[in-house]
């Protein structure tokens, strides 16, 4: 009887008299492609075949799609000042349902003690840049991984890369861009009313009316720009005092008819889940001790820098 390959069968066990064998593809494709990364990094150890196949470029990359298509993404938080041991503070948040749950607090030493302006870029690849006038990290949040670089040392292709987001449309897209510009709908608006951003990969334009805010999203298919989101501030914004009443940039759109604004209308810098269907606000993560530098959307992935 011919011997069977070792490794293509996983051997589980259902209960403590049986075993079950599992081909290993089943095993990747149905079950460790769905899981969050902080559990691959555990499951590394189960086997050699498991860390090669998790540590391979193809199940990063399908992992990646899986969590893009199935999961909010997590948000970045970045403290704009450095803290008193002269390390830079990033925070990474899981949006649920009906609340928010801290994933990662992480902290990265810096030689300057005075920074007093870091900031992360977007993300590309479940990667960002974590970076000020001074110092540059290249970190993954979900995975801890990171590595400093040098001002000098860091070509624009590579920040481009990381930070995706405006640049990376504008510039991949230059003919396209110089087509739709003429019909934009925020043409005649004051530039201090208009807010850029990207959501669902689509490049947005907000636009502040006093008390409406209206947000428009590039259509690549037809070059054209939808009204995405039509928000009425007066008579939905609760959570906001009335001298404090003007729009807020948004930061990511999530699953059930959710979309995630950043509030900075006073000293605190506040998060807010906004239910476009059933025009409801809930405010979260507001301690005045923890200024919101900047707050960014990414999705957990298992990638590096090779």
């Amino acid at each position: 009887m011919p011997k069977r390959k070792r490794g293509v069968y996983e051997t589980i066990s259902s209960s403590p008299n049986m075993l079950v064998n599992i081909p290993h593809h089943v095993v990747v494709d149905q079950i460790l492609e769905k899981l969050p990364v902080k559990s691959l990094l555990r499951f590394r150890a189960v086997s050699k075949q498991w860390r090669t196949e998790i540590e391979s470029p193809r199940f990063q990359e399908r992992h990646l799609r899986h969590q893009q298509k199935s999961r909010d993404p997590s948000i970045l938080i970045c403290h704009p000042r450095l803290e008193k041991r002269g390390k830079a503070s990033l925070r990474s948040l899981s949006v649920g349902a009906t609340l928010v749950s801290e994933e990662n607090h992480i902290r990265y030493p810096v030689a300057s003690k005075r920074e007093i302006n870091v900031r992360t870029t977007r993300s590309c690849d479940g990667l960002a840049c974590l970076y000020s006038s001074t110092f540059m990290y290249v970190i993954n949040p979900a995975t801890r991984w990171h590595r400093i670089t040098a001002f000098d040392a860091l070509s624009w292709d590579s920040v481009k890369t990381i930070s995706q987001g405006c640049t990376r449309l504008f510039e991949a897209r230059v003919t396209e861009a110089q087509v739709v510009m003429a019909k934009i709908p925020v043409a005649y608006a004051p530039h201090h009313r208009i807010t850029m951003c990207s959501l669902n990969d689509r490049l947005c334009l907000s636009e502040d009316k006093g008390d409406t805010q209206t947000i428009w999203s590039l259509n690549h298919d037809n070059v054209t720009w939808d009204k995405t989101y039509s928000i009425n501030l007066r008579s939905t914004l609760n959570c906001i005092e009335e001298k404090y009443l003007y729009s807020m940039p948004p930061v990511a759109s999530l699953f059930d008819n959710r979309l995630l604004l950043y509030d900075c209308s006073d000293d605190e810098g506040k998060l807010v889940l906004y239910n476009f269907r059933l025009n409801s606000y809930g405010k979260f993560f507001r301690e005045p001790r923890y200024y919101l530098g900047s707050a960014v959307p990414y999705f957990q992935s298992l990638f590096t820098l090779r």
